[in-house]
C-alpha cells in the first residue's frame, strides 16, 4: 500500500465520532486495501492535502519575497526623501530645479 499521510488525520477525526468504534478505526487500513471505493476517496484526499502543502509552501516563499521587496523599497524611499531634502535645502521649493525634478514643469 502506498504511503498516505492523510490516514492519521482521518483516524483522529474518526475518534471524535462516537458512532465509530475503536475496532473500526484500527481496521481502517485493511478496509482501504480491500475497498476500491475507499481507496479512490483516500487518493483524492491525499491529492488535496498535497496541493494544500504546495500552496502553503508557495505562500511562505511569496511572503518572504514581499518582505525582501519591502526592505528594498524602504531603502529607495529613504534615498528619495534624502535627495528631496537636499534639493530643498540647496535650491528651495519654489526653484526651477525643484520644479524640473518633480515634474512640475
Amino acid at each position: 500500500m502506498e504511503k498516505f499521510t492523510v490516514i492519521p488525520k482521518i483516524k483522529r477525526f474518526m475518534k471524535k465520532d462516537k458512532k465509530i468504534s475503536k475496532d473500526q478505526i484500527k481496521d481502517y487500513n485493511r478496509r482501504i486495501e480491500r475497498s476500491p471505493v475507499l481507496r479512490v476517496h483516500l487518493e483524492l484526499l491525499q491529492q488535496a492535502e498535497n496541493q494544500r502543502i504546495r500552496d502553503r509552501d508557495e505562500i511562505r516563499e511569496l511572503r518572504d519575497e514581499v518582505k525582501e521587496l519591502n526592505k528594498h523599497l524602504s531603502c529607495w524611499c529613504e534615498n528619495y526623501k534624502t535627495a528631496e531634502r537636499k534639493l530643498i535645502e540647496e535650491f528651495g521649493e519654489k526653484s526651477y530645479e525643484y520644479e524640473i525634478v518633480f515634474g512640475l514643469r
